[in-house]
């Protein structure tokens, strides 16, 4: 059995066989005067390589259903690769929301025409407050040969939402 003694601290008592003794605390929600809401995760991959600006929408990254308001935060992988058989490489994706640019990602190769491909990662990480409801992404200038990989794993092209539900604007800084 369990025995309080002044002071708050707990002594227990060992009886016939096993003893056991489990506590479980539960966080004091008054201060907040509600349960906190789970933040909302979603990822998409990109399934194939694009390989062109001329249909600029990458529909496989697109995130639909998004409530006017909360705050999202954005993470991911881009993965470009140039063949710059041809001098000079270029490659850009951008976050579209509202018909606003929220991020921009892009790899440049400045240099003589050789044999091989330039690799390069980049690591996306935003947070934005919804405006509208859809976060889309679309490829912006490509140079010949330039691709933005995908194969439908997390490996080469993806990005990650998630709804923030412990952010809230302040004019306090």
């Amino acid at each position: 059995f369990v025995r309080q003694n002044s002071g708050g601290s707990l002594n227990t008592t060992g009886g016939e066989g096993f003893t056991s003794l489990e506590v479980t605390a539960i966080p004091d929600f008054t201060v907040f005067g509600t349960f906190p809401e789970k933040n909302l995760v979603q990822t998409k991959i990109l399934s194939a390589d694009v390989t062109s600006d001329t249909d600029p929408d990458l529909s496989d990254l697109t995130f639909s259903n998004l409530t006017i308001g909360k705050w999202y935060e954005v993470r991911g992988n881009i993965y470009f690769a140039l063949d710059v058989a041809a001098a000079d490489g270029d490659a850009l994706i951008r976050a579209v929301h509202n018909g606003n640019f929220l991020n921009t990602s892009r790899l440049r190769i400045d240099e003589a025409a050789d044999s091989g491909d330039d690799i390069g990662f980049q690591s996306l990480s935003f947070v934005f407050k919804a405006e509208a409801t859809t976060l889309t992404w679309d490829a912006g200038s490509f140079s010949s040969g330039a691709v933005i990989r995908g194969n439908g794993g997390r490996d080469e092209t993806y990005v990650q939402l998630e709804e923030r539900n412990d952010l809230r604007e302040t004019d306090k800084f």
